[in-house]
């Protein structure tokens, strides 16, 4: 690296760590207030994320930021400990989560069920690494079935994507990783999926989102439950 970038990068964080500041200062005091201040601030994230308003992005993100550093005790420190649930980060995102079922706007963490040509997929959507960053999770539904991963899992990560819903970026990614020939899950991942337990919201949907006909690995044409 050299100085001049250090240098430009030191600016910029410093700028940015300022802002952050002064967001924080605007902050309620109470707990209530401070997580209530959050939940909006998704709100306008995904407004900003659908008009592909960069700027709105960046203070919707600060705000969010500086509810969780006011409750961390102005600090970011272990702020989402991984070993703590109790952690500030992990109780802003668990206050701002979706309903399990229920499509997330951008910037909650939560599962969804989508079907992209008849191949289904839960899909967890987590934190992903620094601003703007996402992570899916994408868990096969139907284990006989053809899938994107033969291990019956596949993680993706990615960038918010301006315009489209978390649904439809999920959709895309999945279907970018879609195989021209069919994909089909181990004996062992098939063992492995058929144990976990079904979520509740997921047991109620799978009626909704119907399987197409696909051919199993003999060739023969088929509908998989």
């Amino acid at each position: 690296m050299t100085s001049k970038y250090k240098s430009q990068l030191e600016t910029r964080e410093a700028a940015e760590h300022r802002a952050l500041m002064d967001r924080t200062e605007q902050l309620p005091g109470g707990r209530e207030e401070l997580l209530a201040v959050a939940r909006k601030a998704i709100d306008r994230l995904n407004e900003a994320v659908m008009a592909g308003d960069a700027s709105g992005i960046a203070d919707a993100f600060r705000t969010y930021d500086a509810v969780v550093w006011r409750l961390n005790g102005n600090t970011f420190f272990a702020s989402r400990d991984c070993c703590n649930p109790k952690a500030a980060g992990h109780v802003v995102d668990r206050h701002c989560a979706a309903t399990p079922g229920q499509e997330p706007l951008w910037g909650q963490k939560g599962e969804f069920l989508i079907s992209v040509q008849g191949m289904r997929a839960r899909v967890e959507i987590k934190e992903g690494f620094g601003p703007q960053h996402v992570s899916f999770h994408f868990h096969a539904v139907d284990v006989h079935r053809p899938f994107i991963s033969e291990t019956g899992f596949l993680s993706a990560f990615d960038k918010v994507r301006l315009g489209k819903s978390p649904r439809e970026s999920a959709e895309a990614i999945f279907q970018e990783r879609m195989s021209k020939r069919p994909i089909y899950l181990t004996p062992s991942a098939v063992r492995s999926c058929s144990s976990n337990p079904v979520p509740d919201w997921l047991e109620r949907q799978l009626g909704d989102f119907a399987c197409a006909p696909v051919e199993d690995a003999a060739g023969q044409l088929g509908l998989g439950f």
